[in-house]
């Protein structure tokens, strides 16, 4: 793949981030390679290496698109085994990737069964960026009736719009904050709920711009801070 054709695939998945959670991005993904793989035009002996092209260049994404970059490992071992076998056909290829859609919803809904025991009645939780816990988390806890405030930190006006019409639209009360103002809030605030974009091949995670000093700050006032990941 050319340098400038990577570089659009990274910009593409960097703007939905912004506004998607990495779930709902790989979920969207997965749609899209779907679609991609079904309007492709190949024999299916020139199918394996079609396919490793588009793999590659997902996982190449800098920086890496956790968890979709994870499933392309397991998807390049599984065409390679039905390559060989003499079985890669564009529906073989769909009946894995509707198990990789499976497989993320389900470890969706794990995340929010655990997460959610960590939201108690009157807490009031510093939330940032859009992430796992602001799409599904929250508003399952306040749909199962638990008390709580989040504290939303503005960034940019497409994210935190973003973050506002979920809140808005299950009823979860919030107040709206610089960055710069969480200082005048540690007396009140209980937890500090952070999600990840991608992970490093040496296990350091990555996040949305401003999270390291956010953190930071919660740490030194012995804020909870919970990761989702």
């Amino acid at each position: 793949m050319l340098n400038i054709e990577q570089q659009t695939i990274d910009k593409l998945f960097r703007d939905l981030t912004r506004i998607y959670s990495t779930s709902a991005t790989s979920l969207i993904g997965l749609v899209s390679i779907k679609t991609a793989i079904e309007e492709l035009t190949c024999d299916d002996v020139n199918l394996y290496g079609e396919i490793m092209k588009l793999s590659d260049a997902i996982k190449n994404t800098q920086p890496r698109m956790f968890p979709l970059d994870n499933l392309m490992l397991i998807l390049d071992n599984q065409i390679k085994s039905l390559s060989n076998k003499k079985q890669l056909t564009k529906k073989s290829i769909n009946k894995i990737l509707n198990t990789f859609r499976i497989r993320l919803e389900s470890d969706l809904k794990l995340l929010v069964e655990e997460g959610i025991k960590w939201i108690e009645n009157g807490d009031f939780i510093v939330i940032h960026s859009i992430e796992e816990n602001i799409e599904h988390l929250i508003p399952e806890a306040k749909k199962r009736g638990i008390n709580f405030k989040i504290l939303v930190l503005k960034q940019d006006i497409v994210t935190t719009g973003k973050i506002l019409n979920i809140l808005n639209a299950h009823q979860v009360e919030f107040e709206v904050i610089p960055e710069y103002d969480l200082v005048h809030y540690f007396d009140k605030i209980t937890k500090l709920f952070i999600g990840t974009q991608s992970l490093t091949n040496d296990n350091y995670i990555i996040c949305d711009p401003g999270t390291s000093n956010i953190v930071s700050e919660c740490h030194i006032h012995k804020i909870p801070i919970m990761l989702l990941l």
